[in-house]
């Protein structure tokens, strides 16, 4: 699998219109170029008010035209300016290629590590989510690897399915789980630099 993450602006002040949009025009390019669509998240925290996030699924025999069957997709949607794609493979999640489905805040955590730290960052963190999950109301939704390395440096999305604000809140407490945090923890002692964006999922109809 492959996947294709854009961030999409339009050129009025609202998200709303890209989903207008997108509700107005059909999938045909992207079924027939054998891609799906994984998900659609709006801004909450992070993203400006007429951004959002589109993100489609591909077979491995597409990474090579993945992103530019996605832009010009999305290109010809009305009154969209603006859109920054970036190209990923999975890690230790996901395993299939189902959607997510369930309301909530879904957090997006992109970090960046050396690529030789890759292996153990996805290690510790798929070792930390068993325990995590356990006991706070939240689901990893994926762990992303970006197929583009810079100067041997490569990034990780993060997506994390919430409950709520409040579930997000409550996850941040290490003392309620410290397995999982020093887990966490370690992974963060490798991380170079990294950035959150709170968002909700729209379900396309």
């Amino acid at each position: 699998m492959i996947f294709t993450y854009s961030v999409v602006k339009h050129s009025s002040n609202s998200w709303v219109n890209v989903i207008k949009s997108l509700q107005n025009t059909p999938l045909n390019e992207i079924k027939n170029a054998g891609g799906g669509l994984y998900g659609i998240w709006t801004p909450q925290i992070g993203l400006y008010s007429n951004e959002l996030i589109v993100m489609f699924i591909w077979p491995d025999d597409l990474a090579k035209d993945a992103g530019e069957i996605a832009d010009r997709f999305l290109s010809n949607l009305e009154g969209i300016v603006k859109i920054n794609t970036t190209l990923f493979k999975p890690t230790a999640r996901p395993l299939h290629d189902a959607p997510p489905e369930r309301k909530g805040m879904y957090i997006h955590r992109w970090m960046t590590f050396e690529t030789s730290d890759l292996p153990e960052a996805v290690a510790l963190s798929k070792e930390a989510w068993v325990t995590f999950e356990d006991k706070f109301d939240a689901t990893v939704i994926g762990l992303f690897q970006d197929l583009k390395e810079q100067n041997g440096l490569t990034r990780l999305l993060l997506i994390t399915w919430y409950r709520d604000f409040k579930a997000w809140q409550d996850s941040r407490n290490a003392e309620k789980e410290p397995k999982s945090w020093d887990n966490f923890m370690r992974r963060h002692e490798m991380t170079r630099e990294n950035i959150g964006l709170a968002t909700g999922l729209w379900v396309l109809k």
